[in-house]
């Protein structure tokens, strides 16, 4: 037979006596489990173990056996950032308030239809009475003069962020400064000894515009941004990809980057190869009037000397002859 202990809720306020401290304590000794001591295997035996809470790498850090991410005591872990949730709401029938949504971020003293029953009328509504009267009760003119206050005070200062800082003070006063100035005598300020200046400051019209230029930043997109027509993508074949790979451009000038070019591609990116040697007949005819000129100079240079020659023999004769007739008149 079940007792009626079972049923009755545990007392708020438990006795102060010494049995029941050693009832409560021999219960929680016994709901709570004897926890196992947490092993870390030995260094050369942690083959296939693998770290899972901080209490797997104690007071010290990572293991640098153990090829995986390890986080010791938290370090290097990436905080989760708060994010802005709202908490879930009943209303007295059971249902989900989604008013909390709508409400979110408006003042607490603000009116905000969030019901479908909103937009039914007062007089059709089903939980109408018919005591009360449809159109509330105007405010009184108390309540219109701290309103109308209210709403000034505020247009007053929104305003004054703008136009504070030319509008001068009303409430200050000119000053006067009495003065005596240096040079005296009847031929200056006009005889007189002293003078008094009055001090005020200029009104500054609101409306004028500002001394400094403020340059505008530039306007942000649209909401929603232009849409861009892309044709669908498609995977690039091997020939493509050679005919899309261009090589830098090299100068046989200036080489600023300090790009390592052979000689054999200067030389094709030169284009001489691609061009054809071809000899004209010009060189060969050429070539065959420098030879018969030089033939034909050698004949008359060789009969030059040979001509030179012979009248050389025929003077050397001719001496000789004119000394033997000489030799023999003596």
């Amino acid at each position: 037979m079940s007792s009626i202990s079972q049923f009755l809720p545990e007392p708020k306020h438990p006795s102060s006596g010494r049995q029941h401290e050693e009832a409560m304590a021999e219960s929680s000794q016994a709901l709570v489990a004897p926890q196992p001591a947490h092993e870390i295997p030995a260094y050369g035996q942690r083959s296939g173990w693998v770290p899972k809470t901080s209490d797997d790498f104690g007071d010290g850090g990572a293991y640098p056996e153990i090829a995986m991410l390890q986080y010791p005591l938290g370090m290097g872990r990436k905080r989760s950032k708060k994010g802005n949730a709202l908490a879930k709401q009943v209303d007295g029938n059971g249902n989900v308030s989604y008013d909390a949504l709508v409400r979110h971020g408006r003042r607490p003293n603000e009116v905000v239809h969030s019901q479908f029953k909103d937009m039914i009328p007062l007089r059709q509504r089903a939980d109408f009475d018919d005591n009360q009267e449809a159109i509330p009760e105007r405010p009184d003119a108390e309540t219109v003069r701290e309103t109308t206050e209210r709403t000034k005070q505020a247009l007053e200062k929104a305003l004054g962020k703008h136009t504070g800082a030319k509008v001068a003070k009303p409430d200050r006063e000119p000053t006067y400064i009495r003065y005596t100035p240096n040079q005296q005598g009847p031929g200056f300020n006009s005889g007189a000894a002293q003078r008094i200046v009055r001090v005020s400051d200029m009104p500054v019209d609101p409306m004028e515009p500002p001394k400094i230029r403020h340059q505008k930043k530039a306007r942000k997109p649209a909401s929603p941004p232009a849409p861009v027509m892309h044709s669908p993508p498609r995977k690039l074949t091997a020939e493509e990809q050679k005919e899309w790979s261009v090589p830098p451009c090299v100068s046989n000038w200036k080489n600023i980057h300090g790009f390592t070019v052979s000689l054999d591609k200067r030389l094709a990116a030169d284009g001489r190869g691609i061009e054809e040697l071809s000899v004209s007949d010009n060189f060969s005819r050429l070539a065959e009037a420098l030879i018969s000129a030089e033939s034909n100079a050698r004949k008359e240079i060789a009969e030059r000397s040979q001509v030179q020659q012979a009248l050389a023999r025929k003077e050397k004769e001719a001496k000789e002859e004119n000394l033997r007739m000489l030799a023999q008149r003596a």
